[in-house]
C-alpha cells in the first residue's frame, strides 16, 4: 500500500495566475470509487468563471511572455515539467488512484511515467521544430513560419487524466500556446498536481489556466467561446460531435480522440498463451476504462473454445480490490454513473441475446458494499448486430465471438463505428502484414495490445476522431502555417506585371 497520503483538500480554479474561488457556490464533491471516502470538492465551474480564465489566456497570449520565448528557453521549461512530475511521482500516482480507482502499480509504473515522457518529448522536439525555406526566383526568397494558434481549451476525460492531460499541454504549449484546462469532474486531483508543477517549473502567469466542473456549463462555454481558437479534447463520440457543433461559430480548429471498439484478433498459429495474457492486459487494464482496450475478441473457430476456456479461467482468478492495495488487479469504475451504465450495458446485451461466459453483475457483499464495483464480465455473442459489439461499454467487459477465415476476420474487424486501434496474434508475416494493413484504425498491434510509444502518431479514423497525438507532427496541430515571400531587390516593377 502506497505510504503518501493525500489529504482531503477545497480546490480551486486557476484563472489569471492565481487560485481563485468560483463565481457560483456550487461544488462537486470529489469520491475515492473503492470507499467512497471523502477526497475533497471542487468548485462547479461556472461560465463566468471560464470566461475569466479564457480571457487571462488570451491577455498572456498577447503579451508574449510566453510565445515570444525562444525555443531553448520553452524547452527548458517543458522538461523541468517531466522531471517533477518524476519527483513528485509516489504523490501523484497515489493521488490518481485514490481520485480515479486504479490499480497503484499502473499509476506509478505506467501512467506517471507516460506523462512525464511527454513533457521531455515536446521539449526535445521543439528543438528541431522548424519550417521551409526555398528560392523560388533568382530575386526572391520564401519561408514558411510556425506560429501558436492562440488560446487552445484542452477538455480531458476521467479515465487517464494525467497522461492525456500531458499529452495536449505539452504541444499546446511547446507551440507557444496558451491554454485553459478543463479536467474530468470526477477526478481532477492529478490535473492539480499537473498544474502545481508548471507553475513550479516557471510557466508564466495566465499562460495555463484551469477551470473545474461539468461538461455543463464549462465545456460547452468553451468549445462555443469566440475568444477559444482550438479546442483538444478527449472522450466520447457523441460529445466530440457536440463540440463540432459548438465550435463551428468561430471555425475553431480541432483536435478529437473519440471512442473506440477495438479489435484482438487471434488466428490459430499464434501463441495462443501469449494471446490470453495479452487479452487480459487489454481488456481489463483500468477496468477496461480506456478507449483502446481490446472489447472485441474476435477468435478463429479452431481455437475458439480452448482461448475462451484459458481466458474465463485467468480471469477469474484476477483480484478485484481497492486500487491503492498493491495485489490488486482490477479496480473500480470511477463513478456510480460509470458503474450503472455498465451494469445497463451488460444487462440490454444479455437480453438481445449474449451468453455471460463469466460475472455479468455488480459486486456487493463484504469490502464490496461501498464503492463502484463492476464484476469482470465475459460476454459470448454470434449476432455481429447488436449492443455487445456497437457500443462502447467503458468497463471490464469484452466480447468474444468466432470468424472461419481471414476475409471474414478483416469484415468483422471493420464492422463498426470506431478506427481507433486494434491487434492480430499470428506467428504469419503474410497474415500479420495483410491485416494490419486491411484493418481500418489508427493503430495496430501485432502480438501485442495497448502499447503507447510516445514519438509514433496516435488517433482515430471513422468516429473514433481526427489529429494525431504523441509525435512530432503533433506540434502542426497546434500551429497556424504561414508563408512569407520576399522580393529581395525591392523594385517597383516586376516581370509578372507585364501580363496585366
Amino acid at each position: 500500500m502506497s505510504t503518501v497520503t493525500i489529504s482531503p483538500r477545497t480546490y480551486q480554479n486557476l484563472i489569471d495566475g492565481k487560485w481563485v474561488d468560483s463565481t457560483g457556490e456550487a461544488r462537486i464533491d470529489l469520491l475515492d470509487p473503492a470507499t467512497e471516502g471523502s477526497l475533497g470538492s471542487i468548485p462547479q465551474g461556472t461560465g463566468e468563471d471560464t470566461d475569466r480564465a479564457v480571457a487571462g489566456a488570451r491577455k498572456s497570449f498577447e503579451a508574449g511572455s510566453w510565445r515570444r520565448l525562444g525555443y531553448r528557453d520553452r524547452s527548458r521549461v517543458l522538461r523541468r515539467v517531466g522531471e517533477l512530475l518524476m519527483e513528485r511521482g509516489d504523490e501523484i500516482a497515489t493521488a490518481e488512484t485514490l481520485d480515479q480507482g486504479r490499480s497503484i502499480r499502473q499509476s506509478k509504473g505506467m501512467m506517471v511515467p507516460l506523462a512525464a515522457g511527454a513533457w521531455d518529448f515536446f521539449a526535445s522536439t521543439l528543438l528541431n521544430f522548424h519550417g521551409q525555406a526555398a528560392r523560388p526566383e533568382p530575386w526572391a526568397s520564401a519561408y514558411t513560419l510556425k506560429q501558436p494558434v492562440g488560446v487552445v481549451a484542452c477538455i480531458t476525460p476521467g479515465n487517464v487524466p494525467l497522461v492525456l492531460g500531458s499529452e495536449k499541454l505539452a504541444p499546446a504549449l511547446a507551440a507557444g500556446n496558451s491554454v485553459v484546462l478543463k479536467p474530468p469532474a470526477e477526478c481532477p486531483i492529478s490535473s492539480v498536481l499537473l498544474v502545481e508543477c508548471l507553475l513550479e517549473a516557471g510557466i508564466p502567469e495566465g499562460v495555463v489556466n484551469l477551470v473545474h466542473g461539468s461538461g455543463e456549463p464549462v465545456g460547452r462555454r468553451l468549445a462555443e467561446h469566440p475568444d477559444v481558437d482550438m479546442v483538444a479534447f478527449t472522450g466520447s463520440t457523441a460529445t466530440g460531435k457536440a463540440i463540432m457543433r459548438l465550435a463551428a461559430g468561430n471555425v475553431k480548429r480541432l483536435l478529437l480522440e473519440l471512442g473506440g471498439k477495438a479489435p484482438q484478433v487471434v488466428f490459430p498459429d499464434a501463441d495462443l498463451d501469449a494471446a490470453v495474457e495479452g487479452a487480459l492486459w487489454g481488456v481489463y487494464l483500468n477496468s477496461g476504462q480506456i478507449c483502446m482496450a481490446s472489447t472485441r475478441l474476435l477468435l478463429h473457430e479452431s481455437i475458439h473454445d480452448e482461448f475462451v476456456e484459458k481466458f474465463v479461467h485467468r480471469t477469474k482468478a484476477l483480484r478485484v480490490g481497492p486500487g491503492i492495495e498493491p495485489d490488486t488487479n482490477v479496480g473500480p469504475v470511477v463513478t456510480c454513473a460509470a458503474r450503472d451504465k455498465v451494469e445497463g450495458c451488460v444487462a440490454r446485451a444479455i437480453e438481445e441475446g449474449a451468453t455471460p461466459l463469466c460475472g455479468g453483475g455488480r459486486l456487493r457483499d463484504g469490502s464490496y458494499a461501498k464503492g463502484f464495483w463492476v464484476e469482470p464480465t465475459i460476454l459470448a455473442v454470434e449476432d455481429s448486430d447488436t449492443s455487445a459489439t456497437r457500443e462502447e461499454i467503458f468497463g471490464p467487459v469484452p466480447m468474444v465471438q468466432r470468424f472461419g477465415d481471414m476475409a471474414e476476420a478483416i469484415r468483422l474487424a471493420n464492422d463498426t463505428q470506431y478506427g481507433l486501434a486494434g491487434s492480430v496474434w499470428t506467428n504469419d508475416i503474410n497474415t500479420a502484414l495483410t491485416m494490419a494493413e486491411e484493418v481500418r484504425t489508427g493503430y495496430v498491434w501485432i502480438n501485442d495490445h495497448l502499447i503507447r510509444m510516445v514519438g509514433f502518431p496516435f488517433g482515430g479514423w471513422k468516429q473514433s476522431g481526427f489529429g494525431r497525438e504523441a509525435t512530432a507532427r503533433t506540434l502542426d496541430e497546434f500551429c497556424n502555417l504561414k508563408t512569407v515571400y520576399i522580393d529581395r531587390t525591392g523594385a517597383a516593377r516586376k516581370p509578372r506585371y507585364d501580363l496585366l
